[in-house]
């Protein structure tokens, strides 16, 4: 393996000087949509990272998929699905701005399944966000999986260095590994996609005179 590369490795192979450089392009990619000077409306919006898992255990590694967990993404964000008589798409704009979407993948141990998350990291003019929308998040998820969890955090308001330190881009497993190799060829292909992954915007992107309305599109 040559020391600086040109080119990428292919994503099937283990090349940590490649892994490294797509988590860079991809940081950047997101600090970017954050980083404008000239977007001077989110100085006051209040940030956070909402981060959705998922990870097989003994009892459901033999039939496990990520699945789920790339639909939680679409439902939240877009779904038609209701609780309350309001749609997903409806609550989550109530709520939401603008944010980008991305996935990774941590793997504790050589013994230990992996752990595949869904990462949301957007801003609101709302404050205190992870309170607010704490028990209709949960009852939302658990209609598309009960084998999903999520964690939420509030960053504060406006902050380009604490919003950089919230990325956990990236992919860090072993795939050669006993419980990932359990898991099977699919999976093990999904975990080749999110490395070569593309974080995705969602929401209202305003930048200077423009005004873009981005969807979320699958993995």
């Amino acid at each position: 393996m040559i020391e600086n590369h040109e080119i990428l490795c292919p994503k099937f192979i283990e090349c940590e000087i490649c892994q490294t450089k797509r988590d860079q392009i991809n940081r950047s990619r997101i600090s970017m949509l954050f980083g404008i000077e000239e977007d001077i409306h989110i100085l006051s919006k209040h940030f956070y990272h909402l981060t959705i898992s998922v990870k097989p255990t003994r009892e459901t590694y033999h039939h496990f998929s990520i699945d789920a967990l790339k639909k939680s993404g679409r439902e939240l964000i877009n779904g038609l699905s209701s609780l309350s008589s309001v749609s997903n798409r409806k609550w989550w704009s109530m709520f939401v701005n603008s944010g980008v979407r991305y996935y990774s993948v941590t793997q504790e141990g050589v013994n230990d399944y992996p752990t595949f998350n869904n990462h949301f990291l957007f801003y609101s003019d709302k404050d205190n966000l992870d309170v607010r929308m704490n028990l209709q998040l949960k009852c939302r998820l658990k209609k598309i999986s009960k084998h999903l969890n999520f964690k939420f955090e509030y960053l504060g308001v406006y902050n380009l260095d604490k919003i950089k330190e919230s990325i956990k881009i990236g992919v860090s497993v072993n795939c050669k590994s006993t419980p990932v190799l359990k898991l099977g060829e699919d999976v093990i292909n999904e975990i080749y996609k999110i490395r070569e992954q593309r974080p995705i915007p969602f929401g209202i992107k305003i930048n200077n005179k423009t005004e873009v309305h981005q969807t979320l599109n699958s993995i």
